[in-house]
């Protein structure tokens, strides 16, 4: 049997991963939400289902005019059959508030964008797949 390279594990990954189904919209908000958990859900069972494993480094910087905190993920996938194998996501960031959350937020913004990328992850649902957008 043929070894499969990070790459073919990776196609193979965003191939089983389906899609991530949208939060209940909640009062005030014009969509529904794309959860952090949701995504990191499919995600990390998509990787791990085909030999691959995700961590993430954080940079922070305080953007003083806005009064955020701005939040870099870089997230490594590794192959674990051969942990020298690795693919890069860099750049998928977010602004948080600069209280006991925000850091926090921000992490989770910019991981999530970090999943969705990597697998290129469907996000839709059936009245608001994004491909078919209706105006408010």
């Amino acid at each position: 049997m043929n070894k499969k390279n990070i790459y073919q594990k990776l196609h193979d990954a965003c191939l089983s991963a389906g899609s991530v189904k949208k939060g209940t919209k909640a009062n005030g908000m014009h969509f529904n939400p794309l959860l952090h958990d949701k995504v990191q859900e499919v995600a990390t069972q998509a990787l791990l289902d085909n030999g691959l494993y995700a961590t993430c480094n954080y940079l922070t910087e305080i953007v003083p005019n806005i009064k955020q905190v701005m939040v870099v993920c870089t997230m490594r996938v590794y192959d674990i059959d051969d942990p020298t194998q690795h693919v890069l996501v860099d750049g998928c960031s977010a602004f948080g508030n600069l209280d006991k959350f925000g850091t926090g937020n921000a992490m989770s913004y910019s991981r999530k964008y970090a999943f969705l990328n990597l697998l290129n992850l469907k996000t839709g649902i059936k009245d608001e797949d994004g491909y078919e957008a209706k105006p408010f």
